[in-house]
């Protein structure tokens, strides 16, 4: 069964991936999509939502190779050094 929630409050959109945003689940903190947000960025990606009274949609985009200026140490991946 297909369920439609109304979308997420404008009041909240500016703020929805800083932590402890939340719209009172039981039992939630608030920190899931901060932490999303943080391991995405991470990775040389970005995390959008668009959101309307029909429901809520989160992309994740992510680049195919991590680019070396985001973690260095990627530049690295593959090359093996002896002790």
């Amino acid at each position: 069964m297909l369920r439609l929630l109304p979308g997420i409050p404008v009041s909240l959109r500016s703020t929805l991936f800083e932590p402890f945003t939340t719209l009172g689940k039981a039992g939630g903190t608030g920190l899931g999509l901060a932490i999303v947000r943080q391991i995405v960025e991470a990775h040389g990606g970005r995390v959008d939502c668009t959101s309307s009274e029909a429901g809520t949609r989160f992309s994740l985009l992510l680049p195919q190779r991590l680019p070396a200026q985001v973690m260095p140490e990627a530049a690295d991946v593959g090359t093996l050094s002896s002790v």
